[in-house]
């Protein structure tokens, strides 16, 4: 079986309203509008790509790129448990997190604004990202969906609805399906799940366990990425062989380490080495960043080490070197509501303080409950498979010489970017290789 690299972004937010009455009052002359009234037909994820016109203002997407990669720099510092391994896409949390910002307002607004790094001016912010978005999409490897369950019958700010429309659905990066949670609640978790199951070659099953919707449901968004590419050049699955990998207490453990001879993209300095594996398309690459022996706890959860060493990436030289890099496979669940609240994003999960009413026509009655994220990871020789999930729940209130070696045989940093905008898709960092799983 061929193996390739694939990575699967996804994201989901929820809205259910509350039983009791707002005690604000929505302005007679504000716009309200339906999910009837919108197309629910999805995005496909096939193979075949059509070219999507990418619109002639606000092209500079830089601006949202960088927010994006703040945004990855601080979840670093938060997510995952030094001692063990981790990975996330920043990407994909931070998709759903623009889209629900959209009906922020007020401090709420202000918290995200801050928490993903948005500029105080972010008036051109979702042109700019379905833009960074549409421009992604154009690689035929790598393919981007949201869609939307809505409830029927249920009101929602017209200009919010205006705003996805806009942006988003008239991109074809957005579908959206209306339904009745109130009646087919089991029904439509499957559905969900089996969406999130479609969308990332089955590689993230039940994402939403029973029990997790509720009937007061009144919204679930959902965002999936695909990606899988194999490497420009593969390693030779024979010269594969045991070798020992240090983890972060000096004991050794045997891993399966692959090897390969060539001329790569690398740079290092007396902390670290960065090493550009390109994939075949020559869009996306692994970068990784392995620190000289016994410096490992100083990169790891450590902002300013990453973004340091990513700022060289810019410095990267091409150079004759030996690969040593372990095969590995992973999954991990981190905490990402805890670390969004401990990066300042508080009040979208207090009841008391929650403001998007910018999503229920005024009301204010939407409160983020929780948010969830899973991923799935294998490197191999001939490319790399992973997987990402993210779940964002709303309920009512309530990188010529000598050969030089570079050796992962102990803990390392790595990510996948899209080399043209620079944007990190997923980052994460091996402590202890895992065998297949």
């Amino acid at each position: 079986m061929i193996k390739y690299l694939g990575g699967l972004l996804f994201a989901t937010l929820l809205l259910t309203s509350t039983s009791c009455s707002s005690t604000g009052t929505v302005e007679k002359t504000q716009k309200t509008s339906s999910p009837q009234e919108l197309s629910a037909s999805p995005p496909q994820m096939t193979s075949d790509k059509t070219d999507i016109p990418i619109p002639d203002e606000n092209k500079n997407i830089s601006g949202t790129v960088d927010s994006l990669n703040q945004f990855a720099l601080s979840l670093y510092s938060q997510l995952g448990n030094p001692q063990d391994n981790s990975f996330f896409s920043p990407y994909s949390i931070f998709n759903a997190l623009v889209i629900t910002y959209a009906g922020a307002k007020n401090q709420t607004a202000q918290q995200m604004q801050q928490v993903l790094h948005l500029p105080k001016d972010d008036q051109h912010l979702h042109a700019t990202f379905s833009q960074l978005t549409q421009q992604l999409s154009q690689n035929s490897d790598l393919k981007i969906a949201n869609r939307l369950w809505m409830q029927k019958g249920q009101s929602y700010s017209q200009e919010f609805i205006d705003l996805l429309g806009e942006y988003y659905q008239q991109n074809n990066l957005l579908g959206i399906k209306s339904v009745d949670f109130s009646k087919d609640l089991e029904g439509i978790r499957q559905q969900i799940n089996q969406w999130v199951a479609d969308s990332t070659a089955h590689k993230i099953q039940e994402l939403f366990a029973e029990n997790t919707l509720t009937q007061q449901t009144k919204l679930v968004l959902a965002n999936a990425v695909y990606f899988h590419e194999k490497w420009a050049v593969p390693f030779d699955k024979t010269l594969t062989q045991s070798m020992p990998f240090t983890l972060l207490d000096n004991k050794e453990i045997q891993t399966e380490m692959m090897q390969q001879k060539g001329k790569f993209q690398h740079w290092e300095d007396s902390e670290a080495q960065l090493l550009e594996l390109p994939y075949r398309n020559g869009q996306l690459a692994l970068v990784i960043i392995l620190p000289e022996k016994g410096k490992e706890r100083d990169f790891i959860k450590n902002e300013g080490k990453l973004k340091y060493h990513l700022e060289n990436l810019k410095n990267l030289t091409e150079k004759k070197l030996t690969i040593y890099l372990p095969k590995w496979t992973l999954e991990t669940s981190p905490d990402l509501k805890t670390a969004l609240i401990n990066l300042g994003m508080q009040h979208a999960f207090e009841p008391e303080k929650a403001d998007f009413s910018g999503i229920d026509q005024g009301q204010n009655k939407l409160v983020l409950s929780d948010t969830i994220h899973k991923t799935f990871l294998e490197i191999n020789e001939e490319g790399t498979q992973a997987a990402a999930a993210t779940g964002v729940t709303l309920i009512p209130k309530g990188l010529i010489s000598p050969p030089v070696e570079f050796k992962a045989d102990h803990p390392f940093i790595f990510l996948i970017r899209d080399k043209t905008s620079n944007a990190i898709l997923f980052l994460g960092w091996l402590t202890q290789p895992q065998p297949k799983l």
